[in-house]
């Protein structure tokens, strides 16, 4: 799985739905990638444009209170995970975080705090909102 590494500045809800849009016409899939940034920074409108752009046409919601999104689109499974409130590793198992890790056809979008960083793959594709 290639890693990636880059910054782009986005100033609004439609750059980042168009930024979301394009980053799900560039990656090969199965992918994870991890999303870090403050409450409200974009995370889920980032989230929403690659889903669209994959082809989801219903609602997109924040997994907040979930924890876990999960969608398909024909033939690609997606996890979406918000991980703030999550503690410790074991926490993560109770909500099958290990078990959603990519194997084909599988993506993991996962919002996490920078506290657990840890837990992710190496070869996660972090982005900082």
């Amino acid at each position: 799985m290639a890693k990636y590494d880059f910054q782009v500045n986005v100033c609004n809800e439609t750059e980042t739905l168009l930024l979301g849009r394009k980053i799900a016409d560039v990656f090969d899939f199965p992918i994870i990638i991890t999303l870090v940034g403050d409450l409200g920074a974009g995370k889920t409108t980032l989230t929403r444009g690659m889903l669209r752009q994959l082809g989801h046409l219903g609602h997109v919601k924040s997994p907040t209170f979930s924890i876990v999104e999960m969608y398909e689109i024909l033939s690609l499974q997606i996890a979406h995970f918000d991980m703030y409130r999550i503690t410790d590793e074991q926490e993560l198992e109770f909500f099958g975080f290990k078990e959603n890790f990519p194997r084909p056809p599988l993506a993991s979008l996962a919002s996490i705090d920078e506290n657990i960083v840890s837990i992710v793959p190496p070869e996660a594709s972090p982005f900082q909102a």
